[in-house]
């Protein structure tokens, strides 16, 4: 994320149990692998290992918990540098556009 203003970072919510920390959660992608390695996490079918592997990566070395239950909430808490922590090595498959409408607060 080098040469960026940090509150345009990409927002996401973190699954629980991802870049080690335990909660679910919507974290700022700050800085990215510059050589991304294929997903470790899968843990589905071993037939679609293969595929998974292809087009999922490791591709986030850290990324900044923010506080807030709502995208909206975590997007202000980045513009006041409001954060919870850190999680680390995220993977594509780990991370979603929004909070998943049953994992409310």
């Amino acid at each position: 994320m080098t040469n960026r203003d940090i509150r345009e970072a990409p927002i996401k919510w973190k699954v629980p149990g991802a870049g080690f920390v335990g909660a679910g959660c919507f974290v700022a992608l700050i800085d990215r692998d510059p050589d991304p390695f294929p997903c470790l996490v899968y843990d589905g079918p071993e037939e679609g290992r293969d595929a998974h592997e292809r087009t999922c990566s490791e591709t986030w070395e850290t990324a900044w918990a923010l506080e807030g239950d709502t995208l909206e909430e975590a997007r202000q808490s980045l513009v006041e540098s409001r954060f919870l922590g850190a999680a680390y090595h995220l993977s594509d498959c780990e991370l979603l556009e929004d909070r998943p409408s049953g994992d409310a607060p």
